[in-house]
């Protein structure tokens, strides 16, 4: 954030970040002042699969859990290399992305 400047979410995600409800609290504990105001109740009922968004509504930095699957992206690169149709991960389009989402160029 100071790098930054400013920050506008912080995102949670994969094993730890998907289910670890108590690990997310203590990342992001007291850090009010900053602008981000933790919905404990949101946390703990945030569930692996779901996006969520674990911040109160008046929370002005926004803090979500978001579900990934590292080892479809992974395939999917592999399958891209072997097949000579990837690049890079922001001009491959990956099966779980919209087409509208890839960047060309």
């Amino acid at each position: 954030m100071a790098v930054l400047g400013r920050l506008d979410a912080v995102v949670f995600t994969a094993g730890v970040g998907e289910r670890g409800w108590q690990i997310r609290e203590m990342a992001i504990e007291n850090l009010e002042h900053m602008g981000i105001c933790l919905d404990k109740e949101r946390n703990k009922a945030a569930v692996k699969g779901k996006e969520a968004l674990i911040t109160t509504d008046a929370s002005p930095i926004k803090v979500f859990v978001i579900p990934t699957d590292e080892e479809l992206v992974f395939t999917e690169d592999v399958a891209g290399i072997l097949n000579g149709t990837y690049t890079d991960h922001m001009n491959f389009a990956y099966s779980f992305c919209s087409k509208d989402y890839v960047r060309h160029g």
